[in-house]
């Protein structure tokens, strides 16, 4: 049997995480709707740093998944509580994360298929351009004599 004072520990920190998280993809939605992709960027390597923490933590919590929760011997029933209450946080988060990375996801999307869409724009008005540019061919080069012989 594991203990449950490192059960209740390991959830505890894993609702910090996804708190963070949340707050992180706030932020690089809000990053995404500006346009700043510098600062998307460095708010992406944080997110990827609280992911790894998050993994380690996952794994730390394997043991517990197979036990029976009702035969666990806790400290006190406030200590259960409060991992209870923690696991519950924990599942909010994650509904609240999944929602958010979707959203960022879209408005990506978005702004990319804008993008192409000027830079089309600009292809196609630089062929527009060159059409109306013509370079000096042999035929267009060559003087004409009007002179008259004879």
């Amino acid at each position: 049997m594991n203990d449950p004072n490192l059960l209740a520990n390991l959830m505890a920190r894993k609702t910090q995480l996804l708190e963070l998280l949340r707050k992180l993809g706030a932020a690089q939605l809000s990053l995404v709707d500006e346009g700043d992709m510098s600062r998307l960027l460095q708010v992406l390597g944080s997110k990827d740093s609280l992911l790894a923490q998050l993994q380690l933590v996952e794994r730390e919590l394997d043991p517990f998944r197979d036990e029976d929760p009702n035969r666990r011997q806790w400290a006190s029933p406030e200590l259960r509580a409060s991992c209870r209450r923690d696991a519950d946080r924990c599942a909010v988060l994650l509904t609240e994360i999944m929602a958010i990375e979707k959203q960022s996801e879209v408005e990506m999307s978005r702004r990319r298929d804008a993008t192409a869409a000027q830079l089309q724009g600009m292809y196609g008005t630089q062929e527009a351009q060159g059409a109306y540019v013509t370079t000096p061919s042999a035929s267009s080069s060559a003087s004409f004599d009007l002179s008259m012989e004879g």
